[in-house]
């Protein structure tokens, strides 16, 4: 009677062929590519392959048959790591810059054909920002298709391919946010764009943000989400920040109080949301933000610069503020008329301040 084979199997197919099979480190049974005149050759593929697993050189040739299109998108389905806007960013980088490796498989992508694709897709008409995140995200594919050892080496291997050196950007003078200021149509968003200048908040952080993270009393806010909006699709989402040190609580200049303080004092939104102040959550449309957004083209501010010294992150309870009755004739000497905008920072000496 014979043995027991110790790895793997063959069997004779009617043909008259015979086909070897055997299951890989993954758990699964793997088939040969092709199959054999006689049972020994199938016998010595089996070998082969039992050889290469010892050594750690297998590769699963049934995975690395998959085309980068078919296993791309089984990357950002089953990566718990891929956001939507992400992934929503990666299927565009693939539609525009990504066209002609879509449909090669795994196995078949080498060195050469990154560096052939990357020298075609640099030198059209696609942006240098478009293509360095169609790299990473090629590069993190292919990865992941070596650790599931679908290939043996990642072949992205161009330096700085991956990186945008990106020109500094122009910071705005307290008298261009300012002007910016009362250029809004809107008093309603006047306060969310003076939190985002003057506290070094972004867009999406302002938009997340609701009334119970704004403490007028302490004269600070708290940032615990952050706002996201996918550009192909009307899908909005809050999300936690991607590093704890996101979650912060930042002390608001006086003169910013102001505008938070005019913004409670009008209300809730029409539409009943929360939210302290924000476009997005209060029910904006687009051409609302953009009207808010609109102001001198001179006060550049894309992603919340600040024009001097930015509301700074909180590690201790603020100092007590001196309390003016509202009734008497004397008012906080902070505390400026509706509609006004006086930067303290502007001409003040640092010493001064506080």
């Amino acid at each position: 009677m014979a043995g027991r084979r110790p790895f793997g199997k063959v069997r004779k197919l009617p043909s008259g062929r015979f086909q070897a099979s055997f299951i890989g480190p993954n758990g699964r049974r793997q088939n040969a590519p092709n199959t054999f005149g006689t049972k020994t050759d199938a016998d010595r593929w089996l070998a082969r392959v039992r050889a290469d697993i010892s050594r750690g050189t297998w590769l699963d040739e049934q995975l690395g048959r998959r085309t980068f299109q078919e296993y791309a998108e089984a990357y950002l389905t089953d990566n718990p790591d891929v956001g939507q806007r992400w992934a929503e960013t990666c299927r565009r980088n693939m539609r525009l810059h990504m066209v002609t490796l879509l449909d090669v498989p795994l196995v078949a992508i080498t060195p050469p054909v990154v560096r052939s694709w990357y020298s075609n897709a640099i030198r059209g008409t696609g942006g240098k920002t478009s293509i360095a995140q169609s790299y990473r995200f090629l590069r993190a594919v292919l990865n992941a298709a070596v650790r599931d050892d679908a290939i043996t080496r990642n072949p992205c291997m161009i330096p700085g391919a991956g990186s945008v050196k990106s020109p500094e950007r122009k910071i705005a003078t307290p008298d261009q946010v300012a002007e910016l200021i009362t250029t809004i149509s809107s008093e309603r968003y006047r306060a969310a764009v003076v939190l985002a200048a003057w506290c070094a908040l972004r867009r999406g952080e302002v938009c997340a943000m609701r009334r119970e993270d704004v403490n007028l009393t302490k004269g600070t806010v708290w940032v615990r989400e952050n706002h996201v909006e996918l550009l192909e699709s009307p899908v909005r989402y809050n999300k936690e920040p991607k590093t704890p040190a996101g979650k912060r609580e930042i002390s608001v200049p006086p003169h910013v109080l102001t505008f938070l303080v005019q913004h409670a004092e009008r209300g809730p939104a029409p539409s009943g949301s929360s939210s302290a102040a924000t476009a997005s959550r209060c029910g904006a449309t687009p051409s609302t933000r953009r009207s808010c957004e609109r102001g001198p083209r001179s006060a550049s501010i894309s992603r919340s610069t600040t024009c001097g010294t930015p509301g700074k992150v909180s590690r201790r309870p603020p100092a007590p503020r001196s309390r003016t009755s509202r009734s008497g004739s004397g008012t906080p000497q902070r505390r400026r008329p509706t509609g006004t905008f006086t930067p303290w920072t502007a001409g003040t000496p640092r010493s001064q301040r506080r």
